[in-house]
């Protein structure tokens, strides 16, 4: 598993001074860290966490994760007995069926039109849950990094439930790298 000094992730462009990651270190104890201590140590906030596992991870790891999201939201917005657009969900099957190789990269590209509906159902959604569930989708579904995704969701899940739903998302990233290898 490949590490990293505490230059190499300021460099990422994450709003620490480097002054602050060099204490960070320190207080670990440690000189190099992997994507899987950064994601485990308590002394980086979460969204930062994700921030810099979207500029280490692979993009196919990372837009399996903005899928895992998009569903999750979409998920959060049934449970609350509001059905999520269609258009949505079929945005992210589309997307899954790329990352598993079902769909060749032009053949992806030519379903903008689904990705374009996840876009219009997102300013559609009356609910500024189902919107934000919507625009989470409508993120995972498109080229963009995953961080944007997670970045909504967790905004979608307002206050206490933003911060229990970016746990999550260290925790599903966890298992995702743990899974990969990477």
């Amino acid at each position: 598993m490949e590490k990293y000094n505490s230059d190499e992730i300021y460099k990422l462009g994450i709003c620490y001074k480097k002054y602050e990651l060099d204490a960070l270190f320190l207080k670990a104890g440690v000189t190099d860290v992997s994507i899987l201590d950064i994601l485990k140590t308590d002394l980086i906030p979460n969204q930062d966490k994700i921030y810099i596992c979207s500029k280490i991870l692979p993009d196919k790891l990372l837009h399996g994760f903005a899928c895992d999201c998009a569903e999750r939201a979409l998920l959060r917005e049934r449970n609350a007995g509001r059905e999520p657009d269609k258009r949505s969900w079929e945005a992210v099957r589309i997307k899954r069926l790329w990352i598993e190789g079902k769909i060749t990269d032009e053949e992806w590209q030519k379903a903008r039109a689904v990705r374009a509906a996840a876009r219009i159902a997102a300013g559609a959604a009356a609910e500024v849950a189902a919107r934000a569930a919507a625009r989470v989708t409508a993120w995972a579904a498109t080229w963009t990094i995953a961080w944007e995704a997670a970045r909504v969701a967790a905004w979608a899940a307002a206050g206490a439930e933003g911060e229990a739903e970016r746990k999550w998302q260290v925790e599903r990233l966890i298992e995702l790298v743990e899974r990969s290898g990477e």
